[in-house]
């Protein structure tokens, strides 16, 4: 359901950000999966110019479900510095923490955003 909305849309930060979460943060995300998860993440961010918060956390997710941590820290500690105040932030520093203990973010229901 979820590339079936960025099939018409492929230039839709928010539709891959969706799909990268949905990818991502499942129970048990299969290899393609996750490429794909970073893939519409990294294409996500780079339309956002790295300039959104949400999409740099979805970043994270996707190279943390890559086994990428350092990287998935990398882009948490951004979102951070883009919106320290931001409602997200609390969520954000949570799974900043997992990732710095080697651990990937398991959403408790993928289809919806935190």
């Amino acid at each position: 359901e979820y590339r079936e909305a960025v099939r018409p849309r492929p230039q839709s930060a928010s539709a891959l950000q969706n799909l990268s979460w949905v990818l991502a943060t499942g129970r048990n995300p299969s290899p393609r999966d996750i490429d794909e998860a970073v893939d519409a993440a990294e294409r996500a961010a780079g339309l956002t110019g790295r300039r959104d918060a949400r999409g740099l956390d979805v970043l994270a997710a996707a190279y943390a479900a890559a086994g990428e941590f350092n990287r998935a820290q990398d882009a948490a500690a951004a979102a951070l510095r883009l919106g320290p105040d931001d409602p997200l932030a609390t969520e954000i520093r949570q799974r900043l923490d997992l990732y710095r203990h080697r651990r990937r973010y398991i959403s408790p229901d993928p289809t919806k955003m935190e």
